[in-house]
């Protein structure tokens, strides 16, 4: 099902986005595990490329799309906008079964980024953080709520080692930090080969590694 969402504060920011349900969602009355699926700047309408094997999983899939405002052009500014994208969040929560404390964020590139940042911005809403190909600024790391977060990278990747940066100084900061480094995979590949990594998908929907 695809939606509609206009965020108003000092500016307003349009977002389109999907939600996927489990096949058997209308015929029970349970509350649902909610994954947010946060794509990265290239975007696509494709979202069998974008979701890979999370389509399978039984849980709520929450698909943000870019806002149609991009704000790339303003120097050192992440073109999510974090405080729009937690109203659309919060929104599905409200409308949909969803269990409030079964919520997880994956996301590729700047999507992983976003995943990333959203787990400090938002430190009572997600139980599980999946980066796939995205850092974060350290100063953050220092105040990083407690919780899980795995992190994808390609050996390949431009950014492997900015990655690798993240990663080791939320360790030196006592978070609960794994990252994995497919040898030989450049940034693309990566995200194609995590969101379909059933030991990834595995450890996002339920924690278990």
């Amino acid at each position: 099902m695809k939606y509609t969402h206009s965020w108003h504060n000092e500016e307003t920011v349009i977002n389109s986005y999907e939600v996927l349900l489990p096949p058997n969602y209308e015929d029970s009355q349970k509350l649902w595990p909610l994954v947010v699926c946060i794509i990265g700047g290239g975007g696509s309408d494709d979202l069998e490329s974008q979701i890979g094997q999370l389509m399978q999983q039984d849980v709520v899939i929450l698909y943000p799309t870019i806002h149609e405002q991009p704000d790339w052009v303003v120097p050192h500014r992440h073109n999510w906008n974090f405080r729009a994208l937690n109203a659309i969040i919060r929104k599905v929560i409200d409308d949909f079964h969803i269990n409030k404390h079964q919520v997880m964020v994956t996301g590729f590139s700047m999507g992983g980024t976003a995943a990333w940042e959203l787990g400090y911005y938002q430190p009572n809403l997600f139980c599980r953080v999946g980066v796939i190909s995205g850092s974060v600024q350290a100063w953050k790391l220092k105040h990083y709520p407690n919780i899980p977060v795995r992190v994808y990278s390609g050996s390949e990747e431009e950014f492997c080692r900015a990655h690798s940066f993240s990663v080791e100084l939320a360790k030196d900061f006592g978070n609960d930090i794994k990252h994995t480094i497919w040898p030989g995979l450049g940034h693309g590949e990566c995200f194609k080969k995590t969101i379909n990594d059933q030991s990834f998908l595995k450890w996002l929907v339920t924690g278990i590694e």
